[in-house]
């Protein structure tokens, strides 16, 4: 799970008009009547967020239409529905449905809810509840939102991409919604997130921008799909890794086979100069994907057959090397959390792990940053 110590600045972004704190608890799971859809957002207890999914909530009322998305190859069905009157706080990049409610397929990532429910019981908020301050929005254009939690991630705006593949394809012709508050990822709204979605053919007039609490008369929401999930859901996988790669820049040039990550802010390779030089000398080229556009990176990428790096989000570019390639993850043993795994699976990778020695008599003494073993990176590199 992700750390929360960001949240502090968060709170003074917030200020007293609308924020979280008090304790996190949660409501059970209930089915929801019909005629009960219709919300006013006078107050809502955000200590009594609850995560359920709108689109299981749904399928039991007679009055709400699930759209069922042709994909030949998934495991299981992809699903697409509209609901009414959402609330989204930019600033926490949070929606909640039915004053209680953070739809499940609002947050690819499974640590999303219990990370702010965790913020909330730490009193990182400054407010214990949403009062609807004066400059509430209300908006009635259908509208998917795709600012989520952890949303300002590279790793996790790709999974927010998955929602607008199975849209487009449905035939959506709403906007998508943008957070430009400050996240505890980001300072601001990356500038990945407008080329991603350029590259899937989505037009400037299509993306809202928003940065005060709004209600959306009529929110989409899809099936819940996160990298973690792509063995299920192969042809929205497929479907987005095709897309990006044939719109990538045709006059960059590639980097080589060999191409080595580089990783500036936490998670730090203290013996870089060690390592880049045995990196060298094993035919890799270290590049820094932060100065690069998302074409730059993913046509680099798609040229090459080797890609490696310190855990983080640059290694998803794995989705996009061709396929039975191969793939090499260095963690610091304080932080083992491979979360490429199925997406080298669906490609075929080959999928090596670097994690430096850590025992009771030689403990690893670097935290999270990591100070590798040019021996045992050598062995590899030598295998492959």
């Amino acid at each position: 799970m992700y750390g929360l110590k960001k949240y502090t600045q968060l709170s003074r972004v917030l200020g007293d008009e609308w924020g979280l704190e008090a304790t996190a608890s949660s409501l059970p799971a209930r089915k929801i009547p019909v005629g009960e859809f219709k919300t006013t957002f006078s107050k809502v207890a955000l200590d009594q967020l609850t995560c359920i999914s709108i689109i299981n909530q749904l399928r039991d009322t007679f009055q709400a239409k699930i759209y069922t998305i042709e994909f030949n190859h998934n495991k299981k069905p992809v699903e697409a529905a509209e609901v009414d009157d959402m609330l989204y706080l930019p600033a926490l990049h949070l929606q909640v449905w039915q004053n209680h409610i953070v739809p499940y397929e609002a947050n690819a990532d499974e640590d999303a809810f219990p990370t702010i429910t965790i913020a909330i019981k730490e009193n990182y908020f400054s407010s214990r509840h949403y009062a609807r301050p004066e400059n509430t929005k209300t908006i009635d254009d259908s509208v998917c939102i795709i600012s989520n939690i952890f949303a300002h991630n590279f790793f996790h705006f790709i999974e927010e991409l998955y929602k607008v593949i199975i849209l487009e394809r449905l035939g959506f012709d709403g906007k998508y919604v943008l957070s430009t508050m400050p996240s505890r990822l980001a300072e601001c709204l990356p500038n990945f997130t407008l080329e991603f979605l350029t590259m899937l053919g989505v037009k400037s007039e299509r993306i809202l921008y928003c940065n005060q609490p709004t209600i959306f008369r009529k929110a989409w929401f899809t099936t819940h799909i996160c990298h973690a999930e792509t063995l299920m859901y192969r042809d929205v996988f497929f479907e987005l890794r095709k897309i990006l790669i044939n719109h990538t820049s045709t006059d960059c040039d590639g980097r080589g086979e060999r191409i080595w990550v580089e990783r500036k802010k936490s998670r730090r390779l203290l013996n870089a100069d060690v390592i880049h030089a045995c990196l060298r000398n094993h035919g890799f080229t270290i590049v820094d994907m932060a100065d690069l556009t998302v074409s730059e990176q993913i046509s680099i990428v798609k040229q090459s057959e080797v890609l490696g790096g310190i855990h983080g989000a640059a290694l998803i570019h794995s989705m996009f090397l061709k396929e039975r390639s191969t793939v090499i993850e260095c963690f610091s043993p304080d932080y083992i959390n491979p979360c490429i795994l199925e997406v080298c699976q669906i490609l075929r990778h080959k999928y090596l792990q670097v994690v430096p020695t850590n025992t009771s008599i030689r403990p690893y003494r670097d935290a999270l940053d990591l100070n590798l073993d040019q021996n045992l990176l050598e062995t590899i590199l030598q295998g492959i």
